[in-house]
């Protein structure tokens, strides 16, 4: 908004600000929930070895979300075996 005496760019008002950080929220949320969903298939595999999920979300500087990811990152066991330790390791 524009001041019509100075012609500076207003600053939004708290309820303006507040809407505003509301409609971000809620795009994100559909955003994260839907890159989540798109993971489905991997989540309910082993899900005892689920250690955690990435999710990334671009948005642009509209707050318009552009992009979303989500990574599935499961715990695992170190496989050792009878190897010897490569020289100065142990």
């Amino acid at each position: 908004m524009l001041d019509p005496v100075s012609g500076d760019r207003a600053a939004p008002s708290i309820q303006g600000r507040a809407a505003i950080v509301t409609d971000l929220i809620e795009r994100l949320t559909e955003a994260a929930t839907a890159a989540i969903v798109n993971e489905t298939q991997s989540l309910s595999y082993e899900p005892q070895r689920l250690k955690g999920i990435v999710l990334e979300l671009t948005i642009d500087g509209h707050g318009a979300v552009i992009e979303g990811r989500c990574y599935v990152e499961r715990k695992t066991k170190a496989i050792r075996g009878d190897r010897p330790m490569p020289a100065g390791r142990g």
